[in-house]
């Protein structure tokens, strides 16, 4: 026989705080410069351990792991180059997989990486 509710122990939790989502847009003008335009969506996030394997696979292309955050399933990042904001540090999102867990919820995992210059906000450049 199989469960057909979740019980209140099954269901995701995301207790290490609310990420900000922004967008990289590139401006119109000559230079094409990168900014962060705010999506306004705050997202509850639970933080992952980053694996000695995750690292050296980046490593070899010359990128540095800086977070992996697991979020409420979303198709948000989907064709879009993103930077998620946590304190005061930001982190460019390399890769967003969905994937369904244990108890069948589906959830989105994000693999962020260093971001080599800070982004200026939009309008502020």
């Amino acid at each position: 026989m199989t469960r057909r509710f979740a019980t209140f122990s099954s269901l995701p939790i995301y207790p290490d705080g609310l990420l900000k989502v922004y967008e990289v847009i590139r401006s119109a003008d000559a230079y094409g410069q990168d900014s962060l335009r705010d999506l306004s969506l705050p997202f509850p996030f639970r933080e992952l351990a980053i694996y000695d394997k995750t690292r050296i696979l980046f490593q070899q292309r010359d990128l540095e792991v800086t977070k992996k955050l697991m979020l409420p399933s979303t198709n948000l990042f989907d064709g879009k180059r993103c930077v998620v904001i946590l304190g005061s540090d930001q982190h460019e999102v390399y890769n967003a997989t969905t994937i369904t867990n244990e108890n069948g919820f589906r959830e989105t995992e994000l693999t962020c990486v260093k971001v080599q210059v800070a982004f200026p906000m939009e309008g502020t450049t």
